[in-house]
């Protein structure tokens, strides 16, 4: 009979006991972690007043500054204060007093909080903050700094009260199964609300008066379970008050800069705008999705073929990582969207290429900045360290 040397017995019993621990450490933050928050929060957490009043629509705005107060953060605040919003400011980091005094003037309250349960803790802290006035107000914005609001002919916030919706996000995410690589020309779009993990993307929220008032939304957030796990976050977050709108069936919603017919606009494209769109795909999330990106692009746009999968290529990006991560180059030319995420920047080469190559051609004072703040956040060299990539991705979903 073989003997299994002691070595592997010990690395076996090593990696046993490493997989319970990890299952105890989150059945213990599961169970407790929402509990210990609230029980520390009263003396970890700071909330300052501002100067400007509480009116009938207002924000709760996340932001991490990791690298300290941003011209970005601020242009958001006095974009909030020229669309006549309330800026409830979370800020998941501690605030110098320099600071506090620039955003007092910008903001009705400024909360200074741990950076416990990412952006979602920071919203449920805003939320239980404001619960006593959301019965009276028109609608709640919910945003972070993990996009740049840029210059756009008009606002988002001028889209929301145009959707007029109860429910309304600038893009929504998994409306479609994602697709594989390999398997990108067997794609059919055909949008959907009725996959598990469809949700509206909460770096720009909006809720209406009938969501406002509903006891189950102020019972979400109190009974809302922390986690320190960003993928948890998303999922019991950003996934999870989406699935709970949609379970109450009763809730108008809707994207501003929606991928319902997506499909039809990219075939609508003549072959130069197109090759354009397929050029400037940002795929930063899916190596072997970039690289098949990178075959199809060398192939003539002018043939069936070319064409045909430049199509299919950009609707399989979007249906595996989001409209709003994909096609920033399509959102800004086509649509005026007044977003740009910025992980991209950081998670793969191409990716930040084509990044801060459209944000160095953008206009207006918050378009400079954003490109500005770009140079700064994108690394020196690659690969990036992991420890440096998971600090910037504190700022939010």
């Amino acid at each position: 009979m073989k003997v299994i040397p002691l070595w592997k017995l010990k690395r076996e019993l090593l990696r046993v006991v490493h997989q319970a621990l990890a299952v105890y450490r989150v059945a213990w933050d599961f169970m407790t972690l929402t509990i210990r928050y609230d029980i520390k929060a009263a003396r970890a957490r700071k909330v300052h007043e501002g100067h400007v009043p509480l009116v009938s629509e207002a924000a709760i705005y996340l932001i991490f500054p990791s690298k300290g107060l941003l011209a970005s953060h601020l242009d958001l605040l006095k974009q909030l204060n020229t669309d006549g919003i309330s800026p409830i400011l979370v800020s998941n980091l501690p605030l110098s007093q320099e600071d506090i005094a620039i955003l007092t003037p910008l903001c009705t309250k400024i909360i200074e909080r741990p950076n416990t349960g990412y952006d979602f803790g920071g919203y449920r802290d805003g939320v239980l903050n404001l619960a006593d006035d959301l019965h009276s107000l028109e609608r709640l914005y919910l945003l972070n700094d993990s996009c740049w609001m840029i210059d756009a002919p008009r606002s988002w916030f001028e889209a929301v009260r145009d959707a007029n919706v109860d429910f309304c996000s600038a893009t929504a995410h998994y409306s479609i199964k994602p697709h594989k690589a390999d398997e990108f020309r067997n794609i059919k779009w055909t949008y959907t609300t009725g996959l598990p993990y469809f949700h509206y993307g909460s770096y720009a929220l909006a809720m209406r008066t009938p969501i406002l008032r509903d006891p189950g939304f102020r019972k979400f957030w109190r009974k809302f379970r922390l986690s320190d796990n960003k993928s948890t976050t998303v999922r019991r977050g950003e996934i999870g008050l989406t699935q709970w709108m949609l379970r109450r069936k009763c809730y108008s919603h809707l994207a501003t800069c929606p991928t319902t017919d997506i499909d039809r606009e990219i075939s609508a494209l003549d072959d130069a705008e197109l090759d354009a769109v397929a050029h400037h795909l940002v795929i930063p999330f899916t190596p072997k999705l970039q690289a098949k990106r990178d075959e199809v692009i060398m192939r003539p746009v002018s043939s069936p073929e070319g064409r045909s999968d430049r199509i299919k290529i950009t609707l399989t990006s979007i249906s595996s990582q989001g409209m709003s991560y994909v096609m920033p180059y399509y959102n800004l030319r086509y649509r005026d969207f007044q977003f740009v995420k910025k992980s991209p920047l950081w998670e793969s080469q191409a990716g930040s290429d084509t990044m801060l190559d459209l944000l160095e051609r953008l206009g207006g004072p918050m378009g400079k900045n954003a490109a500005r703040e770009a140079r700064m956040l994108r690394p020196d060299a690659w690969p990036k360290a992991n420890a440096d990539k998971k600090m910037e991705r504190q700022s939010g979903a």
